[in-house]
């Protein structure tokens, strides 16, 4: 099975919509040697925020919110 979830999400986004996702953070909880990042994907029909993953690493949270957001596209 493939983990890559950012690589999926690119290839869904790339043929549904034309462009690739585009990432934010939405929160970051606790000091700097010991933060907690949520970051989320946007929706590229409205910009809302599509999902969203938590983790300590900025690339974890996004494989985690690629992940979440192609549960709701299927």
């Amino acid at each position: 099975e493939d983990y890559n979830y950012k690589d999926q999400i690119l290839k869904e986004f790339q043929s549904r919509f034309g462009s690739p996702p585009k990432y934010t953070i939405v929160s970051v909880k606790g000091p700097p040697h010991d933060r907690t990042l949520e970051m989320g994907v946007i929706s590229p029909e409205d910009g809302s925020i599509l999902a969203t993953g938590i983790a300590r690493a900025k690339k974890v949270a996004e494989q985690i919110a690629s992940k979440n957001a192609l549960q709701k596209l299927k």
